[in-house]
């Protein structure tokens, strides 16, 4: 089963945010006929990212079954203005869950909050950037038990690694440069040597790119190893995973608004570059993806939230590298798309 992020019907007033594209929308109770028109109306330019998802959602629908999982609404903790992206992670040691929270457009800051272990969190450090930040992850690069963080930046040609300290602090941001402003980040070892990278999808005039940033596996970083994203798309999403029987890591890739409808295939060659692999179908607007297994074959399968489209694309594996056509199911705008037991049951949702 999948479990998509996705607005509640209860909602009516919320803020989206589209690179910079920042504007108060208000629905009806019960109706989201104008954020689609409204969307479209920002610029091609602001309007190349995700939507911020809610912190807490009232309920969270299941695609796949007939089930609905439950959430309550245990507090709403201030981050900053203009929330953007979540990393979660014990960066404090303590046993309990925290958060990392990127703010775009106007703060450009990363705010640290600490959970109280009982869903409530309190206010940690703040740090700034003289960057538009985009998305944030959590590892382990050092390979000290202590939780680091990686940022990437809409606006320059960096990505940002924080070393955490161990205490729920961060030492201060190391630029990184890559060959593009970078909107969707992550991690992995696709170099093959036991170490951590950092992978991002990066924008210039030369190159729609994926760079990998080989790790030392010392919190530092080497120059980036680049491949061009395929298939005519403009990167924007990216998950990665074991796609095929040998042990590299493989990505796929889904595009923005005005991109075309489709998540690309790229099967990593284990030295930080990869090869195309083919691309499928799905819906308008995809703008996220996640790897899981949804029919406990073994298998990587694919889900990917077509916000525009109204629905999440479901790519079954074949365990080959390549995957069935995508199957719909309907939820309301999706904005991100995850992938959690959430009921226990021993099933993705």
């Amino acid at each position: 089963m999948l479990c998509q992020l996705s607005y509640s019907h209860r909602l009516s007033d919320y803020t989206t945010a589209v690179h910079g594209c920042q504007k108060r929308i208000t629905t009806p109770k019960g109706s989201h006929a104008n954020l689609a028109s409204d969307m479209e109306s920002c610029s091609l330019a602001r309007r190349k990212a995700a939507l911020i998802a809610v912190l807490v959602l009232a309920h969270m629908w299941i695609c796949l079954g007939q089930a609905r999982a439950q959430f309550e609404a245990r507090s709403a903790t201030y981050a900053s203005t203009g929330p953007f992206a979540i990393a979660v992670g014990d960066f404090n040691d303590d046993g309990r869950l925290d958060l990392a929270v990127t703010s775009f457009n106007p703060n450009n800051t990363l705010t640290i909050l600490l959970g109280n272990g009982d869903g409530t969190f309190r206010k940690g450090g703040t740090y700034s950037f003289g960057a538009q930040l985009s998305y944030v992850v959590t590892a382990d690069f050092r390979h000290n038990g202590t939780l680091d963080l990686v940022v990437g930046d809409t606006l320059n040609d960096d990505v940002y690694v924080l070393l955490g300290n161990g205490d729920g602090t961060f030492q201060a941001a190391v630029p990184y440069l890559t060959v593009g402003p970078s909107y969707s980040v992550g991690t992995g070892d696709f170099t093959g040597d036991g170490k951590l990278d950092i992978i991002a999808l990066t924008e210039s005039a030369e190159c729609e790119c994926i760079s990998v940033l080989p790790g030392n596996g010392d919190g530092t970083f080497g120059p980036p190893i680049t491949t061009p994203v395929p298939y005519n798309i403009g990167g924007f999403a990216l998950a990665s995973g074991h796609f095929n029987a040998d042990n590299e890591l493989d990505i796929a890739v889904a595009g923005y608004f005005g991109s075309a409808n489709q998540v690309d295939i790229l099967l990593g060659n284990g030295d930080g570059t990869f090869r195309p692999n083919g691309y499928y179908s799905v819906s308008s607007s995809p703008q996220s993806v996640t790897v899981a297994d949804f029919n406990n074959d073994k298998k990587a399968d694919l889900a990917v939230g077509n916000f525009l489209g109204g629905s999440v694309s479901i790519l079954l594996g074949n365990g080959d590298g390549t995957f069935r056509q995508a199957v719909d199911y309907p939820v309301q705008f999706p904005t991100w798309v995850t992938a959690r037991d959430f009921d226990g049951d021993g099933k993705w949702t």
